[in-house]
């Protein structure tokens, strides 16, 4: 009977901190996911252009930023489930400056 409960003790503390850490992982520069779209972003970051390619199940929507002082490209993206608001589907950041030139810049204090 004890060793049941531990386990269902155990389990339940896990999934607890399991929340907390996924919480760290859906949101970046304060943008969480399926809770903003590209355009507020952008008003936030300031300009870059929303790339477009494909359509369908295979269309893409995404912005970019760069920090040449941090070395680092920001991608925020979108697709199809994006709906027509653009609605932030996940974001990437790359420890290397891609693209700079159709990219906006990433202030470091933003």
């Amino acid at each position: 009977m004890y060793r049941g409960l531990l386990i269902a003790l155990v389990f339940s503390i896990s999934n607890a901190y399991a929340g907390d850490v996924y919480e760290s992982y859906t949101s970046l520069l304060g943008f969480k996911l399926e809770k903003t779209n590209l355009h507020k972003i952008i008003n936030k970051l300031g300009h870059t252009t929303i790339r477009h390619t494909g359509d369908a199940a295979n269309s893409y929507y995404g912005i970019c930023y760069v920090s040449k002082e941090n070395n680092i490209s920001v991608y925020f993206e979108s697709g199809e489930m994006g709906g027509n608001e653009h609605t932030l589907l996940s974001f990437r950041v790359k420890n290397k400056v891609e693209k700079a030139h159709e990219c906006g810049i990433l202030k470091v204090n933003s």
